[in-house]
Formats: C-alpha cells, structure tokens, sequence
C-alpha cells in the first residue's frame, strides 16, 4: 500500500503528554490507512519510552525508535530516513491535532503534487476543513516574512518528503525546522495554504522555544541574517523579523558578533522604502522607528 503521510512524533522526557499526542492523531485519522507515525523518542528517562512502545504494538501504523542525540534537529533528520510517505508532518510529542482536518486533507495530498502545503497554528483560523488553494510562491514568501499567518514552525506543514530528503533538515538544536525552511525555499515550486488549522500548540514553561538562553538568541541571530540573505529580494519585508528580535533583545547581547552583524545588515535598509513600502505592517514601521530613534541602527 502507497503511505501518503508520515506523522513525526519526537519525544523527551514527555510521559505526561505523550499519550494525549498519539490519541489525538489516531483519532484524526480513524478509519483511513494510507499514513504511517513514526516515534522518536529522544533520550528519554521517564516513562515515555515505556508508553510509546506500548502504542506501536498495538498499532500496524506506529513505528518506534530510540537515540541518544539530544538534538532535536538530528532527531527528526534520523525520522525522515526512516518516512515512507508521499508526505512529511510532525506532531511534537506534548501537542495534539483536533478536528478531521488530517483524514480530511488525505484524498488531497493522495491526488495533488505539490511541495509544500502550509496551514495556521496560531492566532484566527477556520477549525473546519476548507479544501487548500494554490498560492504565488512569492505571496508565500510575504505571508511567512509577516509572520502572522504562516511562520518557521515545522508543526501545521507538509513537505514533499522526497524534497526534504534531497535538502536534509538541518541537523540544529535550536531553530532546525526554520533553518530547513529557508534551505528548502529555493527548491519550493508549488505552495498550497490552507486557512483550516488542526495543530494545537501546547507551550510548556520549560520547552526550548520559552527559555531562552545565550547560544538559543545567539543562534535566532544567525538564521535572521540568513533570512535576509535569502531572500533580500523581497523588498523590506525581509527585514522585519529581525528588526522584531532586535527590539526584543536586552542591552547585555550587543557585543556579541553575530548581533552585530546583524545590526549592520538592518542599518542597510532605506528608512524612506521601508516606511512606504505597503507589505510592510504598521506595527513594525513603528518598531523600526523606535531602533532608529535609540541609535541601534
């Protein structure tokens, strides 16, 4: 049987979430059998092992498997060679999926060729499924930059699993699926969006993405001089999640050499095309304002 989708699920240490994780997707996707899960679990030392075990013998579509990477960018990499779907998804091991969004979406992605379908996971969208449109890979592009509809996260994406394999994830601790994004763009042809959303994101107090730490803002640093890099050609737009993190940031970062660079890279910017320019938000014109007016750039 042709698999359309694989379901990454990659845990640490999640026994108390790991089973409402797998529940919530096996629900999503009863009755249909063309779609693997494939468990990760990630140097573990609680009972989560113990529980997704116990889930992959008793479900043909679970497949479990066990390393000691603690790196959650080698961790999905690994599960990526081991996907045999038409299709590539993650579902972190302390989220849940809601809705037949996923059984849903499963006659379009058997059908369509495409290599990346992206849907919301945050702020206003549709519960219900509303069958995905074909969308410019340059209004794509903008709709990321915004980063209201549409951001970095793996979660709530599906990839083209032979694309993905052909780039590799990027093999980071922190910031891998983002990094992988930008990797993947310039292969990206047809990009599909869905305004349904069927991820729900948990954000735990001890998470990577909730405390922050040196190496973690150093490296959020580094990926926005690499978005900038990349896709520059988008205007002023591709400077505004950097002048958002750079707003952010405390005074006690700036002698580091890849913020920095960073600073340099935004004082380029026109403030006259950055202030006209009709992509860009109001809120973030006001941001880069007040950056302007403290001599940060």
């Amino acid at each position: 049987m042709t698999i359309s989708l694989s379901i990454v699920v990659a845990v640490h240490n999640l026994e108390k979430y790991v089973s409402a994780c797998l529940d919530s997707a096996l629900s999503a996707m009863k009755d249909v059998h063309d779609y693997e899960i494939i468990l990760l679990d990630d140097s573990s030392c609680d009972d989560s092992p113990k529980i997704m075990k116990e889930y992959s013998i008793k479900y043909s579509q679970i497949q479990y498997f066990r390393v000691e990477y603690k790196n959650i960018g080698r961790v999905r990499q690994y599960a990526l060679s081991q996907c045999q779907g038409k299709y590539f998804t993650i579902l972190d091991g302390d989220d849940t999926v809601y809705g037949d969004f996923l059984k849903n979406i499963l006659p379009f992605l058997r059908i369509k060729d495409f290599d990346l379908l992206a849907t919301p996971i945050e702020g206003d969208c549709i519960k219900n499924y509303t069958i995905p449109k074909y969308v410019r890979k340059k209004d794509f592009i903008n709709m990321y930059l915004k980063g209201k509809k549409i951001q970095g996260h793996f979660a709530g994406k599906f990839y083209r699993t032979s694309l993905l394999k052909k780039i590799g994830i990027v093999e980071k601790k922190y910031y891998e699926d983002e990094y992988t994004l930008l990797k993947a763009l310039p292969l990206i042809k047809d990009v599909f969006f869905s305004k349904s959303s069927f991820y729900s994101y948990f954000k735990r107090e001890d998470s990577l993405t909730n405390s922050l730490n040196t190496k973690q803002i150093t490296e959020r640093m580094n990926l926005e001089k690499i978005k900038i890099q990349t896709l520059k050609r988008q205007g002023p737009i591709a400077y505004c999640s950097a002048i958002n993190e750079l707003r952010k940031l405390s005074p006690e970062y700036l002698h580091e050499e890849s913020i920095k660079i960073l600073i340099d890279m935004c004082k380029e910017i026109s403030m006259t095309r950055f202030i006209l320019s009709p992509f860009v938000r109001v809120s973030d014109k006001k941001k880069y304002l007040k950056l302007k007016a403290s001599k940060l750039l």
